[in-house]
């Protein structure tokens, strides 16, 4: 059958031809309808394909999840805010990205990361919602979402002048709820070990978190470490974050870290509180004891005292656990209560005019010998806890 020429009427038609009238009409329906079926397909294609280049343009190939920008960077991992479109709410996403070429043990790392903080069910630790693998291989969790302000952030404003005392104890009362989290950690039986302001995130209502599990691991194991942190060495991983380190971090003796590590760390903390800074200089590290110079005289000295015994060096002096450290804390803040009033009616508002035992000027630390006041009443039990920096006009050693 000769093919179909529309141009063709039935009108001058050989025998041989298809009428117009009749054929084409059948004939152009099935064009069409193929025409169409072609253009259909070729679609279908086009759409699987950009959907492909979209989600493999995405962090984590998943379709229930909204990208929406990159909020933290750390080592080889990434923290990400995204929508979860199942239970329409704001998460974070901690994955290893693909073109980091992860290795098993990285992924390992980040799948021991999520374990560990989902089973610390604690108001100041941030909640994990899921681990997964999607179907590029790329290891992720998802968990609360926290807007807020690093507790770095705020100590990075606060001027040379120092901390005016509301201030101060609006930091202390951050700082407590961070030493109850930790506290609790070790209560389920992990270390932290990369304790900072910068892990601690400070958001509306009060509320304090304290972030990054990625170095954590259960008291009494060797394995210690997560994906894009400090080396190796012979002895056993160095991890967390030199500023900080306490010395059996900084010399990489695994067996002795314990406990009375993330007290060191939070003892750097409280010093980074005091002073503005952390207690050692990156460009300049040592190994030995850090000093704590505080700026203010209006920093009280039994703050100063507490920080330098948590910061011993010898883990044997240090206080045996977060828990010790914080009732000296807590009676501290509980005296400056009982003192607010007279605090409040001291002139130009320095609070050592209503108390100088409590808001007095800062002692000497000496290596040796009782720290007292000019009354002859001891500050100290032990001198060696505290360091050569800090004692004021009427402080003397015995």
């Amino acid at each position: 059958m000769p093919a179909f020429d529309p141009v063709k009427t039935s009108a001058g038609s050989g025998k041989d031809e298809i009428p117009f009238s009749t054929a084409q009409p059948v004939a152009l329906d099935r064009t069409l309808r193929s025409a169409a079926t072609l253009q259909g397909l070729i679609s279908r294609a086009y759409s699987k394909k950009e959907a492909r280049r979209r989600t493999e343009a995405k962090l984590v190939a998943s379709d229930r999840f909204v990208e929406q920008e990159i909020i933290a960077r750390g080592g080889m991992s990434l923290v990400i805010r995204a929508h979860d479109t199942s239970l329409d709410r704001d998460v974070a996403i901690k994955l290893i990205p693909a073109e980091a070429w992860p290795s098993d043990a990285d992924v390992e790392r980040l799948a021991r990361e999520a374990r560990t903080t989902a089973r610390l069910d604690h108001p100041a630790i941030i909640p994990v919602y899921e681990f997964g693998i999607d179907r590029r291989g790329v290891a992720f969790f998802s968990m609360k979402l926290v807007d807020g302000e690093t507790l770095e952030d705020m100590l990075r404003w606060v001027g040379p002048a120092r901390l005016d005392t509301d201030f101060l104890f609006e930091l202390l009362d951050i700082f407590d709820k961070v030493c109850d989290a930790v506290a609790f950690a070790h209560s389920r039986g992990v270390l932290h070990l990369d304790l900072k302001p910068a892990n601690v995130i400070v958001a509306d209502f009060g509320r304090v978190y304290v972030a990054d599990w990625g170095v954590a691991r259960p008291t009494g194991s060797r394995d210690a470490g997560g994906a894009g942190e400090p080396v190796s060495d012979r002895r056993g991983l160095i991890v967390g974050t030199p500023h900080y380190m306490a010395p059996e971090q900084l010399t990489g003796e695994d067996d002795a870290l314990d406990q009375r590590t993330d007290v060191f760390l939070l003892g750097a903390m409280l010093h980074q509180i005091l002073t503005g800074h952390p207690p050692r200089d990156a460009s300049r590290m040592s190994i030995a004891r850090p000093t704590l110079d505080v700026a203010s005289e209006t920093t009280p000295r039994e703050l100063a005292r507490i920080a330098m015994r948590a910061m011993a060096d010898d883990p044997a002096d240090r206080y045996p656990t977060v828990s010790a450290m914080m009732r000296e804390l807590r009676a501290f803040q509980e005296r400056r209560i009982s003192f607010a009033g007279r605090a409040s009616d001291a002139v130009d508002g320095d609070p050592r005019d209503a108390d100088p035992k409590l808001f007095g000027t800062r002692p000497a630390f000496h290596d040796v010998g009782r720290v007292e006041d000019a009354g002859g009443a001891e500050l100290f039990a032990d001198a060696e806890d505290v360091d050569v920096q800090a004692l004021g006009a009427g402080s003397k050693v015995a």
